[in-house]
């Protein structure tokens, strides 16, 4: 990539334009990034030419944010990542202020680690989490759209992030948009261990919820929980009938 951006120096936009261009056709044109983010650093505009290309309405056979958002991830390996990732992250809500759905659909994207991740990745993403909460706390509305798109992650960055974000506001009615829970769930064989796994996640924010502050957080907390434990005792049934007969 360097060397073909040196080649093309006297002209970048053009380069830029070109780029632009391929990426509209073809979910594997520099599907890794590596283009992308050597584009970014002698060319700094191309990030708001794509991001709005981006969330353009679909005029081409192809367009997909797994693919679009997956050229941004390499912005996990730069020094000014936290900075990078602000940016693209409030574009993103200005440019999808909208659809909410799309704007988080987008932004997980930038969440999904490669098989081969290194741990350090984890890492720069759990500060820039730690970060954006700190700086966004009181929006609820923004708030509500982290959650979102952090439901899909391991049980213990969750976590981190809702301690995080209740430490700072103890709002229940801010609280009571966030979602607690994967939209997705369950899998092949019995419901049942994935629904302990639900009851386990929520009891692990009991004892943080202490305090008559807290009283709501935690009558939340304890009510999803109950359900669930109904829900194990109407699918323990339903799976006895179904061996039964």
């Amino acid at each position: 990539p360097k060397d073909l951006i040196s080649l093309y120096s006297f002209d970048k936009r053009l380069l830029v334009d070109i780029y632009l261009k391929g990426t509209l056709y073809s979910e594997h044109f520099d599907y890794n990034g590596e283009f992308m983010i050597e584009f970014l650093k002698v060319y700094p505009e191309l990030i708001d030419k794509y991001l709005i290309q981006v969330t353009q309405p679909e005029k081409y056979r192809y367009r997909k944010y797994e693919s679009y958002m997956e050229r941004l991830r390499g912005i996990w390996k730069e020094n000014d990542y936290i900075n990078r990732v602000d940016y693209i992250v409030n574009k993103l809500y200005t440019l999808l202020k909208d659809s909410r759905w799309d704007f988080e659909h987008c932004v997980e994207h930038l969440f999904v680690l490669e098989h081969n991740a290194k741990e350090e990745i984890v890492v720069k993403q759990n500060e820039w989490i730690d970060k954006c909460i700190e700086n966004k706390y009181d929006d609820s509305d923004f708030m509500n759209s982290l959650f979102c798109v952090l439901s899909e992650l391991p049980t213990d960055r969750r976590r981190m992030a809702l301690l995080k974000f209740l430490s700072l506001n103890s709002n229940y009615d801010d609280f009571k948009k966030i979602p607690l829970e994967p939209f997705s769930w369950g899998g092949s064989g019995s419901m049942i261990p994935y629904m302990q796994n639900r009851i386990a996640y929520l009891s692990s924010l009991i004892p943080c919820l202490s305090g008559v502050k807290y009283l709501k957080h935690k009558q939340r907390v304890e009510q999803r929980i109950d359900s669930w434990e109904k829900e194990i005792k109407q699918e323990e049934i339903r799976e006895l009938l179904e061996d039964w007969f």
